[in-house]
């Protein structure tokens, strides 16, 4: 008979961001876990977004080894106390960390554990769950529990060389990018570089600049004007490029950045952010970005290219299929009238 699996709660942040190893250790032998999983993400998370929040991290241990951790926190909206995932906001997917050796035995653990944050809160709020992932899973079998399709994740299988995937793209697509790629061979020497420690600070601040460019020129702000979003990459950026989970680089015209990309990637690319000139004109930097990037992604050996959250038509017009996630609600009053019955 297998030894039961002991459980711990951890409630604050320097609880949690002691634990770093043993997250790292768990990440890498959960297969289907994202960057947006990784220690490198979630603990810049919690110390930019929730350092004074109350946490509630389950941890699920088999022999002293972390095999489980489903990472909550508290969060207020009037009212109203809310448990969320970690990495909320700002993460395309979220979900558990878990060893498959163990994900049959987690489970009623895992809903004993929500069942008792249900005590404390009025709403858990579990979004951008993979379909079919342990978390959906476990919270699926849960009385009263209400699932809603987030905004889909476009994503395109990939094949075995770039010539493959511009021979299957629309005319007006491969005719873009070949004038695109004249039009900036025209203008001077284009050079793609790819930030290593040293210069990751000044790519990133590139990447900024560039991405409220770009937003500033519709007149609108982006999600990196906000400076809590801007310290929590500069915090995950280093740990991320240290564990190979992260590639930014930028676009240069005759030694100025024109564009800079940021991917992350384990098994699969995940175009998360751009920023690019928008004063570069007559050339569709969005469409160079992506075929560097999808390139990229190809030669690494990498299964998959996700365009992540939003159905923008230009997702599917490089051929991707919508990866579908789910929004979660546990609601407390409808667990306790059923405790009543």
């Amino acid at each position: 008979m297998s030894l039961p699996l002991a459980l711990e709660v951890v409630a604050t942040a320097p609880e949690l961001l002691g634990r770093e190893s043993e997250l790292w250790d768990l990440f890498e032998r959960d297969p289907h876990a994202t960057p947006f999983q990784a220690p490198a993400w979630i603990l810049p998370w919690v110390t930019c977004f929730a350092e004074s929040s109350e946490l509630r991290v389950l941890c699920l241990r088999h022999r002293g080894r972390l095999v489980f951790v489903l990472p909550l926190y508290v969060d207020t909206e009037g009212e109203e106390r809310v448990a969320r995932l970690i990495g909320a906001g700002i993460s395309d997917y979220l979900g558990a960390l878990s060893d498959p050796e163990h994900d049959a035995a987690v489970a009623a653990r895992a809903r004993e554990f929500l069942s008792s944050v249900l005590e404390e809160v009025d709403r858990i709020e579990l979004s951008d769950l993979k379909a079919g992932s342990v978390l959906e899973r476990v919270v699926a079998a849960m009385p009263d529990a209400h699932s809603a399709p987030c905004a889909p994740c476009p994503k395109l299988t990939l094949g075995r060389s770039l010539e493959e995937h511009v021979a299957r793209l629309p005319f007006h697509l491969r005719r873009n990018l070949r004038q695109s790629a004249a039009r900036l061979a025209r203008r001077g020497r284009v050079e793609w570089r790819s930030a290593g420690r040293s210069t990751l600070p000044s790519l990133l601040t590139t990447f900024f600049e560039l991405h409220g460019a770009r937003f500033r020129a519709r007149g609108e702000s982006g999600v990196l004007a906000d400076p809590r979003v801007q310290r929590f990459h500069r915090l995950a950026a280093p740990g991320l490029l240290d564990a190979g989970l992260l590639s930014l680089s930028g676009l240069f015209l005759d030694g100025r950045p024109i564009a800079v990309a940021s991917v992350l990637e384990r098994t699969e690319a995940h175009l998360y952010l751009t920023g690019f000139d928008p004063a570069i004109e007559k050339v569709s930097l969005g469409s160079v970005i992506i075929l560097h990037t999808l390139n990229a992604a190809i030669h690494k050996g990498l299964s998959a290219y996700d365009f992540l959250r939003g159905a923008e038509p230009y997702k599917y017009a490089w051929g991707a299929e919508d990866v579908h996630t789910a929004r979660v609600l546990l609601h407390a009053h409808s667990r306790r009238r059923a405790a009543l019955r």
